[in-house]
């Protein structure tokens, strides 16, 4: 062992409703072949190696035996053999890692993803101590180091096979996703070379050609405009902090593309959506939730985006409720997971503007059951975070969908989901309605919990965190002011404090100030102004 650790307990059986997954798992997906294969074999010669586990809180988390704990849950058994041990977060990265980075299987990403999430998690490991410990080269850790930061459609076709680390490293330099999938589609058919690709990129650049016409080594002079001023060699394309930012919702993204094509959900992928919106919840209120909403009508886009809106709604609402960590974990995951089953509904049904026929409506109001059934039965998860989105749809007065639950039945976590879910969704704009503005959407809120739509507590612990005029949102003060919420007054939710703009007589020229209106002389709200969109 490189990390410390205590002498193993004996060998014993455990009840499998009591293990949970951990965020250290290199493996990104289990293939689905794999795993009847491993059932089959567990059926017939029985399970010849024991998982290993450590206990945590009333339950127990997997360290090793991701694959066999899966098939054993298939197969019905209600335990199984275990190790238990005790170990500290960095034994279970050393016992995790050394197990599985040596494995063919693991893609290039997916080690990268992992000792990126451990140098992260463990700042005091520096990343010549991880190359040391577990036998990956620096220039691996370099290269891996931008993997993690490429666009979805790279990442997609790193782990597809379709293209190669240096390949994909050179595609990212593209502008955008578009000319990035035809350019995968080039070196994919034409089975071009590390070299032939970087030339190719190099000819797209210079001239934006289509891959077609970017000859590798030709002029590129394809009538277009030019690509130049886009990040080249050497560059990083967006800024670290708007990358950062974009983070969040690429995570999201690919966890919707796994859901949608029935792969099962990458726990490590989760655990890095989560440490992001984490990171980014410790800075300041008002840019952690600027939420800009998106009137995209792309479907996996639009729940992604949506996910990480309701994610980051639950999280600060967590926070300013004081839930402790594992809670708060549980409170994201739900939040940011509460849609996925959303990916197998129809395009059409979400995007449609007229009354939904009966059938279409038993579609959307089993997402819920099946996004809980996904989450329990792919990963080992806390089981309320699948409650939570089971019942993220569930009414206090009984009229909520799917089960119709009432009260103390519906999940504490389910209850303030549907809160942040249903903001969310007031002030997003939609093809089937207009968006509210956000004061208007918390005067609904208020509304509803006082007719059974919402649990109250719920309700007043969201206005609590964020007044009357959510964080983010544009207001207009008498004067004729424009000012932006930054922060919500502890006892008076109606007087938020507010960063006015003020217009000076130079163009494009203004100054700023942040002013508590709860002061004597302060000026008031007159009008809320509508959600962003973009």
């Amino acid at each position: 062992m490189i990390f410390g650790g205590k002498k193993p307990a004996a060998g014993q059986k455990v009840p499998i409703a009591k293990i949970h997954g951990q965020a250290f798992q290199p493996r990104r997906s289990v293939d689905r072949t794999d795993l009847e294969r491993l059932q089959s074999s567990i059926q017939r010669y029985g399970l010849l190696s024991p998982i290993v586990l450590r206990k945590r809180g009333l339950g127990f988390e997997l360290i090793s035996g991701q694959r066999r704990l899966l098939a054993c849950r298939k197969l019905g058994w209600k335990e199984i053999p275990a190790l238990i041990l005790d170990l500290d977060d960095e034994g279970v990265v050393d016992l995790s890692l050394s197990e599985n980075l040596d494995r063919l299987e693991l893609s290039a990403l997916e080690k990268a993803e992992s000792l990126i999430y451990i140098s992260r998690t463990f700042p005091d490991i520096s990343i010549v101590d991880l190359a040391h410990r577990f036998g990956v080269t620096f220039d691996f850790i370099e290269l891996g180091a931008k993997l993690v930061t490429l666009p979805t459609l790279l990442k997609e076709a790193l782990m597809l096979g379709i293209v190669q680390p240096t390949q994909a490293i050179e595609l990212g330099r593209l502008p955008d996703e578009e000319t990035m999938a035809q350019a995968v589609a080039r070196v994919h058919r034409d089975q071009l070379s590390a070299r032939e690709t970087a030339a190719l990129v190099e000819t797209m650049l210079a001239g934006n050609a289509a891959p077609d016409e970017a000859a590798g080594g030709g002029d590129g002079t394809g009538g277009t405009p030019s690509a130049r001023g886009h990040a080249g060699a050497g560059e990083s394309a967006p800024a670290g902090d708007a990358a950062a930012a974009a983070e969040p919702t690429l995570h999201a993204l690919r966890l919707c593309e796994d859901a949608r094509a029935g792969r099962p959900l990458d726990l490590n992928l989760l655990r890095s959506a989560l440490h992001s919106l984490r990171v980014q919840l410790e800075g300041e209120p008002s840019e952690f939730l600027d939420l800009t909403y998106h009137a995209d009508d792309r479907k996996l886009l639009g729940i992604a985006r949506h996910a990480v809106n309701v994610a980051r709604i639950a999280l600060y609402l967590g926070r300013r409720a004081d839930l402790d960590e594992p809670t708060l974990f549980r409170l994201g995951s739900a939040a940011l997971l509460h849609d996925v089953a959303m990916t197998r509904v129809p395009a059409a049904v979400i995007a449609k503007k007229g009354r939904l026929s009966e059938d279409e409506r038993s579609i959307v109001e089993e997402h819920p059951d099946r996004g809980a059934r996904y989450v329990d039965e792919e990963c080992l998860l806390d089981g309320s975070i699948a409650q939570a989105i089971a019942g993220h749809h569930e009414r206090p007065d009984g009229d909520g969908y799917p089960h119709g639950l009432t009260g103390d039945a519906i999940h504490p976590l389910a209850r303030l989901v549907r809160v942040a879910d249903a903001y969310e969704a007031m002030v997003s704009p939609r093809p089937y309605k207009e968006s509210l503005t956000p004061s208007a959407a918390v005067q609904q809120l208020l509304r509803g919990a006082a007719h059974g739509a919402f649990d109250k507590g719920a309700v007043q612990s969201f206005v609590r965190a964020f007044s009357h005029y959510p964080i983010g949102s544009p207001v207009t003060l008498d004067g004729g002011l424009e000012a932006t919420v930054v922060r919500a007054h502890p006892e008076r939710p109606d007087r938020p404090i507010v960063r006015i703009h003020h217009r000076d007589a130079e163009p494009g020229t203004a100054t700023t100030e942040i002013v508590d209106l709860t002061e004597d002389g302060a000026p008031r709200i007159v009008a809320p102004a509508p959600a962003r969109t973009r």
